[in-house]
């Protein structure tokens, strides 16, 4: 029996470093989902578990994580874990992201983020930043769109005013970022502080009745 025992230990030792990470990965992604659980009475969203979340899928959403799926009226919201990209010598923390479905697209091709953002994509090596000749603003953001006319015209004073004091209020927690169809924000790590995420939320439903209403006459 003993010899047995050696046998499968001998057998077994390869894996030994492949299970442990595998459990430390479980254990992980566990406390995610015990977190988004407790946060959702809070915002009075819906947790739905990995197996249900399929319509909510996303490019880097960590797999095996739940969602929070929740209506701040007349806004769709979204909170999920972004994977890290795990690039050597970067920070490899997983993120917390919140989005704000805008009700109809804004069709200019457009993003807004902070020149300090993270939020990188495929869409940032392409074109240049669109000035709108306000140098607080253009200090602050990167603009893309598909017609720099049609940012300067959609950029009314309120609507600069929205999105530079929401990320003001923010600076210490999350980045910003706007786009076609969603106001959005990532923040570094997953404790899911409830106070926190409600705070972002509310920011961004700011910038989303801003940016959704009709426009102003400049």
């Amino acid at each position: 029996m003993t010899s047995v025992f050696v046998l499968c230990g001998i057998l077994m030792s390869p894996l030994l470093p492949f299970m442990l990470v595998y459990a430390i990965i479980r254990y992980g992604k566990s406390k995610i989902n015990g977190r988004m659980v407790n946060l959702a009475p809070a915002l009075q969203f819906q947790c739905l578990p990995s197996s249900q979340s399929a319509p909510y899928r996303r490019l880097f959403r960590l797999r095996g994580t739940s969602v929070l799926v929740g209506q701040i009226t007349p806004f769709g919201c979204l909170i999920w874990v972004n994977k890290s990209k795990r690039r050597a010598g970067s920070n490899k923390s997983d993120y917390t992201r919140l989005e704000v479905h805008l009700p109809r697209t804004l069709n200019l091709g457009l993003k807004i983020e902070p020149e300090f953002s993270n939020l990188t994509s495929l869409f940032d090596l392409v074109g240049k930043d669109i000035q709108i000749n306000d140098e607080v603003f253009d200090k602050m953001f990167k603009i893309r769109a598909n017609d720099s006319n049609a940012v300067f015209q959609f950029l009314t004073p309120q609507r600069k005013v929205a999105i530079y004091n929401a990320q003001q209020a923010m600076m210490k927690t999350a980045a910003l970022q706007i786009t076609d169809t969603m106001v959005e924000a990532q923040i570094h790590g997953t404790d899911m502080n409830a106070e926190e995420i409600i705070f972002v939320m509310r920011q961004l439903v700011a910038v989303a009745h801003q940016v959704s209403s009709p426009s102003p006459q400049r």
